[in-house]
């Protein structure tokens, strides 16, 4: 190859691109590569930005179990409170029913061995206080008038 041979064929492509004319025809190939790029781009970013907004969403509703489980028992409890109560009434209504007969008997043995049941506590006395009358209605205050003086 001589020196004019390499330098015709150092152009290659393009050389061969420049000879077709003004229209390249892989133009029109870059500009839609470059597009596809930019949207595989903003596709990753808008992907990155979910998964953040995912992570954000996680921890949050991590803060809102946690919230829950420690507020659930309490509720629970509140709700079958009624319940026990009314379980707990049953019981000591029974209870007294049954301890009845042996609270009869205790006072018998009390009676025979000589022991009075106890008097009750007097009522504590009424306090009197005097109530403040309603109050008279207050009459006019006029001055006394003088006597005539008889003539004489």
């Amino acid at each position: 190859m001589s020196n004019d041979d390499k330098g015709t064929s150092s152009g290659g492509l393009g050389d061969l691109l420049g000879l077709l004319g003004g229209a390249n025809p892989l133009a029109g190939v870059t500009k839609s590569v470059a597009q596809f790029q930019r949207g595989v781009n903003d596709l990753l970013e808008s992907i990155e930005r979910f998964n953040e907004t995912m992570d954000q969403l996680n921890k949050v509703a991590q803060r809102i179990n946690g919230v829950l489980d420690a507020v659930e028992v309490p509720i629970r409890q509140m709700a079958a409170t009624p319940q026990r109560i009314e379980e707990f009434l049953s019981v000591i209504g029974d209870l007294t029913k049954r301890l009845q007969p042996l609270n009869q008997l205790a006072e018998s043995a009390g009676g025979l061995l000589g022991f009075r049941r106890p008097a009750p506590p007097p009522a504590p006395a009424r306090r009197s206080t005097p109530r403040p009358k309603p109050a008279a209605a207050k009459k006019k205050a006029t001055a006394p008038r003088p006597k005539p003086k008889k003539a004489g």
